[in-house]
């Protein structure tokens, strides 16, 4: 059979759906494929132009090099041009990233360059750019997704995941909801199949497969994505199309996806660790001096017709505790002191370490004097008994450490800075210890 001829080439590459151009020396196309409108253009306002009038300015550097090198015969059959990133102008002036690669014919002094719009090494950059710009958890999911959607756009896809609320959420596409978050009596959902990374085929029983054949899909291929964050883990669901490949023809595409599913998750887990540890105070559990500071900040940047009520307290003892016991049983009963007084301050208040000895509760906004000093006093009634702290040589292991606590209260005015008022609640509390400590005492005013 006779091999086709220049037309048939010529026809194919004008169907193909990359961008295809072919460039003289002096980077002027001389020919581009029909794919050119995926970015707005006609090939009319393409063909006769330089190729640099559509590469941002940035780029361009690296586009005369490579047209220099090729120009100067380096590509040869062993040293080829390899894909790399550029960005393109759109007819509407905006920039979209292509893989771009070329080719020459030896003899020859014209570039095939071909374009890809989207692909793996496209995506994978903006992923890059998603997550090391800290750019919203479901938008890394969206381009977890498009690593298969890109290859495959009319099959359906699904990502189940949890939120930082212990939520399960979905991100989807070409699904109706009865393909992913489903249950029928006696079958298996899709996501429940899946116990490890290696895709699995779901067996469809005959009411999803029904709901499949309505919806116009025949299989599900589905993995398990392991989350750092919650034991359950994530799931990839791919449906295909009878118009479509095979669960076979889906694997590479589900094993990019899981892969890029496991780093993303894997980076929310560790920057969700990061957080906790600027909001938690690391040795009682309580908010920190950090997270307290910015909630101040908070309150003073939307000031309140209604004041805020302070309560600064200080352990009283305690560093006869350290001297006596040592730092390490110091430690505990600084956490042993932290619960207690979580036992009694409300949900809607905010206990937080200052440092060493010291604690701040800061009530919500429209606490009154009352409720403010009713709360000391009880707080103040908490260390009456001594703690019992695991360590001691007592039978039981525990040893009990009398330590007591003075408490300076402080409500502010309406608008006040909540900093003012925290620090009335230090000079309060300053009183309550030259007055004999163990006991409370409120300013005056804020």
């Amino acid at each position: 059979m006779e091999p086709p001829d220049d037309a048939w080439y010529k026809a194919a590459l004008d169907e193909s759906s990359d961008l295809v151009f072919v460039l003289r020396s002096d980077t002027t196309v001389v020919w581009c494929n029909a794919a050119i409108s995926q970015v707005g253009f006609r090939k009319s306002e393409v063909v006769g132009r330089s190729i640099a009038d559509f590469l941002h300015p940035d780029d361009l550097v690296r586009a005369a090099e490579v047209m220099a090198l090729e120009s100067a015969g380096v590509f040869t059959q062993s040293t080829k041009i390899t894909p790399a990133l550029y960005r393109t102008r759109t007819a509407d002036g905006s920039w979209v990233h292509v893989e771009i690669n070329g080719s020459t014919a030896p003899g020859d002094d014209h570039l095939l360059v071909v374009a890809r719009l989207s692909g793996d090494l496209v995506i994978h950059d903006r992923l890059l750019e998603s997550v090391t710009s800290d750019q919203p958890f479901e938008n890394q999911v969206a381009l977890v997704v498009e690593l298969a959607t890109w290859r495959h756009p009319t099959d359906g896809y699904a990502v189940s995941y949890f939120d930082d609320d212990g939520e399960r959420r979905w991100y989807t596409a070409n699904l109706p909801a009865s393909l992913y978050d489903v249950s029928h009596p006696d079958e298996v959902a899709p996501w429940e199949v899946a116990v490890g990374a290696e895709p699995e085929v779901v067996p469809l029983g005959p009411a999803l497969r029904a709901t499949a054949d309505e919806a116009g899909f025949v299989e599900c291929l589905v993995a398990a994505v392991e989350d750092p964050a919650h034991p359950e883990g994530a799931r990839l669901l791919i449906w295909t199309t009878r118009a479509g490949p095979t669960v076979s023809g889906h694997r590479y595409a589900m094993t990019n996806m899981h892969r890029a599913l496991a780093l993303v998750l894997q980076r929310r887990a560790h920057l969700s660790l990061l957080q906790r540890a600027v909001r938690i105070d690391q040795l009682t559990g309580v908010t920190s001096r950090t997270r307290l500071m910015e909630l101040f900040d908070e309150a003073d940047a939307q000031p309140s017709d209604e004041p805020h009520a302070v309560l600064y307290l200080d352990l009283d003892g305690f560093k006869g505790v350290n001297d006596s016991l040592g730092h390490m049983m110091g430690d505990r009963v600084l956490r042993g002191a932290a619960e207690r007084l979580a036992s009694v301050v409300p949900a809607d208040t905010t206990l937080a370490r200052m440092g060493g000895d010291e604690f701040v509760v800061l009530c919500p906004p429209g606490t009154c004097r009352e409720a403010a000093t009713d709360l000391a006093e009880r707080i103040v009634g908490l260390f009456v008994e001594p703690l019992s702290i695991e360590g001691g040589d007592h039978a039981d292991g525990h040893i009990e450490v009398p330590i007591g606590v003075s408490v300076g209260v402080a409500v502010g005015f309406p608008g006040q800075p909540v900093g003012s008022v925290l620090d009335a609640a230090d000079q309060a509390l300053f009183k309550a210890k030259g007055d004999g400590r163990g006991r409370w005492a409120a300013s005056a005013t804020g």
